[in-house]
């Protein structure tokens, strides 16, 4: 009876501690570096992404990720109103990982961005890749330690992106 019930609980506990799916609310980072005025008048346009990554596991979707990236570049205040004059951001996720079991997680996240303007020049050409890491002090549990270490990787690439789209849209 004993062993039984030591059995129970420890599969309820593994299966409490996968990961599920993550909403496009997941990504996004709890503060956006925002910028006082737009940096140019250009609106946003098509924002495609794709997944080159051979495995993103069901914590990462292409379309969850695309509304996360849309909600991050109109919160920076990055971009303008000028619907004629519109930015296209295509996306391709090349690497991304979701932690294991362990004391010290790690995630990891890295998407080639092209960024192109109304005339077609290219703005931004480069991969941003950010890894994120939770230890047992930031959560004792395993399932929110490898939550953390995912959000992190995944704020922490939005903020690198964010510096890289500014760059690309002042020169």
């Amino acid at each position: 009876m004993r062993i039984e019930a030591l059995l129970l609980a420890g599969s309820v506990f593994l299966i409490s501690s996968c990961a599920t799916g993550f909403g496009p609310d997941a990504f996004c980072p709890q503060s956006v570096p925002v910028s006082r005025e737009p940096v140019t008048t250009d609106a946003l346009g098509d924002v495609t992404v794709t997944a080159g990554a051979t495995h993103l596991g069901q914590n990462l979707s292409p379309g969850s990720f695309r509304l996360a990236l849309i909600e991050v570049i109109r919160r920076s205040n990055l971009l303008g109103t000028d619907a004629g004059n519109a930015i296209k951001v295509d996306a391709r996720i090349y690497a991304a990982s979701f932690p294991a079991t362990g004391l010290s997680m790690s995630s990891s996240l890295g998407v080639h961005y092209t960024v192109t303007g109304p005339d077609g020049k290219v703005l931004l050409n480069r991969d941003v890749f950010c890894e994120g890491k939770a230890t047992v002090g930031e959560a004792f549990i395993g399932s929110a330690r490898s939550v953390k270490a995912f959000q992190s990787a995944i704020q922490g690439h939005f903020t690198l992106f964010l510096d890289a789209l500014k760059d690309g849209l002042v020169r």
